[in-house]
């Protein structure tokens, strides 16, 4: 097996492996999970789109999602929008890529703005 950098070992969040306590299961359930809004003209958020986090650090996210409409062909590189992850507060971030998988998903590279 290849050698991991010490970039790649912590990619990815860590659980606690066993554990079936209903809190843990909240909390696990709401740190993978993003919503976003591409409506950005006014200070409410109201997300259009449910995404699973599969990158996360201080300065942006990467986010998979299930392509189930034509709408989300509106998620392209430089749309700005506000992200709310896990449990932080709704972010501005503006898309700064996007990477099809397959016919249903897509990866997003979203940079917080603040």
């Amino acid at each position: 097996m290849d050698e991991l950098h010490a970039g790649e070992r912590r990619r990815f969040f860590r659980y606690s492996v066993g554990s079936t306590m209903q809190k843990d299961l909240d909390i696990r359930t709401t740190e993978v999970v993003a919503h976003i809004d591409i409506h950005t003209e006014d200070d409410s958020f109201e997300p259009e789109y449910v995404a699973m986090v599969v990158e996360q650090s201080h300065q942006g996210c990467g986010l998979v999602l299930v392509r189930y409409n034509k709408d989300y062909e509106k998620l392209t590189k430089d749309v700005p929008c506000i992200v709310k992850v896990g449990r932080l507060h709704p972010l501005p971030a503006i898309i700064r890529w996007r990477k099809d998988l397959d016919e249903d998903l897509f990866k997003l590279g979203l940079e917080f703005k603040e």
